[in-house]
């Protein structure tokens, strides 16, 4: 059976911190951090069945 994370992109989840405002409030910061993870399993490109444990994986810990 395939690891679910080998279709993960080179791109590290963190490339985009830079652009966050450092003022942010904690809800700010869980509301981003839930839109690049939701980008990252979009570019991920994978079936529908690996795509939904993907989703599964980052829903269950707290960043879907």
């Amino acid at each position: 059976m395939a690891n679910i994370l080998d279709h993960v992109p080179d791109v590290t989840l963190l490339d985009g911190l830079d652009h966050w405002p450092a003022t942010a409030t904690q809800q700010h910061y869980c509301k981003l951090t839930r839109e690049l993870a939701a980008d990252t399993v979009a570019r991920m490109h994978l079936e529908p069945g690996a795509e939904a444990e993907v989703i599964a994986a980052f829903t269950a810990a707290g960043l879907l």
